[in-house]
């Protein structure tokens, strides 16, 4: 069969934009984007499946005192 990685890493402005995670033994993959606000914080993940369907999604908030 053919070789897969098991992560592969999207960068955008020095931040991880992206990571693409292939399960072991698996054809499978399920890839999360990041959104980062203004101050460079992440703000949100959500995690997509092969069919772009999204599987998971968490969001950030922050307070400063």
């Amino acid at each position: 069969g053919r070789l897969l990685p098991d992560y592969i890493f999207g960068y955008n402005q020095a931040r991880l934009s992206s990571m693409l995670f292939v399960p072991p033994g698996s054809h499978d993959y399920q890839r999360w984007t990041y959104e980062y606000d203004s101050r460079g914080l992440k703000s949100s993940e959500t995690c997509f499946n092969k069919r772009k369907e999204i599987v998971a999604r968490i969001s950030y908030q922050y307070s400063f005192q």
